[in-house]
């Protein structure tokens, strides 16, 4: 719960910086934390619709997205870890922070997009890193 919470202000911060910093837009944070806050009820949605993949294939890494059409799921194999990642729900959340940051800094979908999903690529590729990690310590 605390992990949501963060994740909130976590990527407002992210969607205020790349305004400011890499757009030159001028809004507050607070817009910001509204677009953030709006945006990851997809991922409480996400949350429901792969606890019922799961609780209905019977398997612990079923999500929706690409790793459901891998035949064995071995969460050792980084590969299978980067197509767990890329699920539909993780694709549409960043396709709505994208926009919502586009609206805030008044420039192109496009352009908003890019800074948007190379974060977004830059955070799941070390959140993988340090979990790989505390995975390779544990064992």
């Amino acid at each position: 719960m605390l992990f949501g919470v963060v994740r909130v202000f976590w990527w407002a911060f992210i969607l205020w910086l790349v305004g400011r910093v890499f757009l030159k837009a001028q809004f507050g944070y607070l817009k910001t934390l509204e677009v953030a806050g709006l945006a990851l009820m997809i991922s409480v949605l996400g949350g429901v619709v792969a606890l019922a993949l799961t609780v209905n294939m019977t398997k612990i890494f079923a999500a929706p997205g690409l790793a459901l059409v891998a035949p064995d799921f071995e969460a050792t194999r980084k590969s299978y870890v980067m197509l767990g990642a890329a699920n539909v729900f993780a694709l549409w959340l960043v396709g709505v922070l994208s926009v919502g940051l586009a609206r805030l800094a008044r420039v192109p979908f496009l352009r908003a997009a890019w800074f948007v999903f190379a974060f977004w690529v830059i955070q799941e590729s070390l959140l993988g890193l340090v979990g790989g990690a505390f995975g390779h310590f544990a064992l």
